[in-house]
């Protein structure tokens, strides 16, 4: 009878043993999913992207002595209020085929007299003429985008 109880004992030790073995596991399971769900909040900060797999070359042409290249351009904003964004561009190929004198290009409104853009909350579809100097052969290298960056202004 002492020997079938210390046996019982042992077996409902190795049994609390077991569950305090799973019981760690589970919460450290848990404190892991926390740390992950609190790392990516933490990285979804408010900010304004270019959306390049939407956004596409649309035609170009020249005027003036300045080549003008028409893209539209989608904008994500995700902060709460309306931002104000400047674009310029740079298209080495362009240079390179004579279509630019300087591969950098300011990003215009259609009027080609703002370069400030207001981007409301959510997304946005812009058309921007980027404009620079002409470089003397009437020809595009190619329907690709420029190399666009974006400047938040306020």
């Amino acid at each position: 009878m002492y020997l079938d109880s210390i046996l019982k004992g042992g077996i409902l030790v190795l049994e609390t043993k077991k569950f305090r073995k799973a019981f760690k596991i589970a919460l450290l399971c848990v404190l892991i999913l926390q740390i992950t769900w609190i790392y990516s909040a933490c990285k979804m900060t408010p900010d304004v992207w270019l959306d390049n797999k939407q956004s596409f070359f649309s035609d170009f042409y020249v005027t003036n002595g300045m080549v003008c290249i028409k893209c539209e351009i989608y904008v994500q904003n995700t902060f709460d209020v309306a931002k104000t964004v400047m674009f310029s561009a740079t298209s080495e190929d362009d240079k390179n085929g004579g279509l630019l004198k300087e591969a950098l290009l300011i990003g215009y409104q259609e009027d080609l007299k703002s370069d400030i853009f207001q981007v409301e909350p959510g997304e946005n579809c812009l058309s921007l003429y980027f404009v620079g100097e002409f470089g003397g052969k009437n020809v595009k290298q190619n329907r690709l985008l420029p190399q666009i960056a974006m400047q938040i202004v306020s």
